[in-house]
């Protein structure tokens, strides 16, 4: 089910902010209204993007080819005496 991302105004006038897994946009402003909110703004949540970029760069820099000859445990250029 898509997860929208929504911003509100409560009866007060605050804004409320947050995410609503829903079939559709229709559906979420009737969940919202059905709170007493007033919907000003819905997209759909971007999930492509990770919440986290580090751990996922990391596995891209572990898959990347290594030079001939160079196994993935010493992958250094380094000098082994050191």
């Amino acid at each position: 089910m898509p997860t929208f991302t929504y911003t509100a105004r409560d009866q007060k006038g605050s804004m409320q902010t947050g995410n609503l897994e829903a079939l559709s946009e229709d559906q979420v402003v009737s969940m919202l209204q059905h709170r007493g909110l007033l919907v000003t703004s819905i997209s759909l949540k971007d999930l492509s993007v990770p919440a986290v970029a580090k751990p996922a760069a990391r596995a891209r820099a572990r898959s990347r080819k290594r030079p001939a000859g160079v196994s993935p445990e010493t992958d250094c250029t380094c000098p082994a005496s050191l």
